[in-house]
C-alpha cells in the first residue's frame, strides 16, 4: 500500500487495529482524528474521523467537544451542523432535541437564525411543548410579519393540548394577541370570538381581575 505521508500511513495503522468493544475503538478514533488534524493539517479528514467517533457513543463528550473546538478553529460550523443533524437520526428523543437546539445557536452566532425554522419545527414534531422553539418560531413568523404562521403557534400556546401556557398572564396576552390576528390582519372576527369567548371561560374565579371582564366583553363588542 503507497501512503502519500508517513501521517497517512500512521493514521491507517491505527484503523487497522484490532480492538474489544466500542469503547477502545472509539478511543483509537480520536488518536486518527488527531493524527489528520495535527499532523497531516487535513481538517475534512479529522471531521470525518471524529463523526464515525461520535457516531459509536453519542453520549460520549470527547468525540463531540473536539468537532466544536475543530469548527471554531477552523470555520467548519457548516460542517460540523450537519454531522449533528445526520447524527439526529440515531439519537433517542432527548437528546436529538437537544442537538436540534445546539445547532440553531450556532446558526444564531453565524447570523443565520431564519435558517432554524426547520430546526425548531422539528424540535417540536419530537417534544410539542418546547417552550424554546415555540418562543424562537413566535419571534421568527413575528419579524417576518407572517401572520397566518404566527396564528398557528399562538393557537397552540393559548388551547394546544400540550403546547399550551399555563394559565395565566402570559397565556392571556397571548390569547388577545391571537384574537388581534385573527380580526384585524387575517379578517376573521368570528374565529377572534371565538378565542375571546374562550378567554372569558378560561378564567378561573380567583384569577380574575377587576378589568379582565369588562376589558375582553368591551373588546368582544367591538367585533
Amino acid at each position: 500500500h503507497g501512503f502519500a505521508s508517513p501521517w497517512e500511513e500512521l493514521a491507517h495503522a491505527y484503523e487497522q487495529l484490532s480492538v474489544a468493544d466500542d469503547a477502545a475503538r472509539l478511543k483509537y478514533l480520536m488518536r486518527v482524528a488527531v493524527v489528520w488534524e495535527r499532523g497531516a493539517h487535513d481538517i475534512d479528514k479529522a471531521l470525518a474521523v471524529l463523526e464515525r467517533a461520535f457516531q459509536l457513543d453519542l453520549g460520549d463528550p470527547a468525540a463531540k467537544d473536539a468537532l466544536v473546538r475543530l469548527a471554531g478553529e477552523h470555520d467548519r460550523w457548516d460542517q460540523v451542523c450537519e454531522i449533528f443533524l445526520r447524527a439526529v437520526e440515531l439519537a433517542p428523543r432527548e437528546q436529538a432535541v437537544a442537538l436540534q437546539h445546539e445547532v440553531a445557536r450556532y446558526r444564531e452566532r453565524l447570523g443565520q437564525a431564519a435558517a432554524n425554522e426547520d430546526r425548531y419545527l422539528a424540535i417540536l414534531t419530537l417534544q410539542p411543548d418546547d417552550a424554546s422553539a415555540l418562543d424562537h418560531l413566535e419571534q421568527l413568523y413575528r419579524s417576518q410579519e407572517r401572520w397566518s404562521d404566527l396564528v398557528g403557534i399562538l393557537e397552540k400556546r393559548v388551547s394546544g393540548t400540550v403546547e399550551a401556557l399555563p394559565p395565566g398572564p402570559a397565556r392571556r396576552a397571548k390569547a388577545l394577541e391571537l384574537a388581534d390576528l385573527d380580526e384585524r390582519l387575517l379578517e376573521r372576527p368570528y374565529e377572534a370570538i371565538d378565542v375571546l369567548e374562550r378567554y372569558v371561560a378560561g378564567i378561573e374565579d380567583d384569577e380574575r381581575g377587576a378589568d379582565h371582564p369588562a376589558v375582553v366583553r368591551e373588546a368582544a363588542g367591538a367585533y
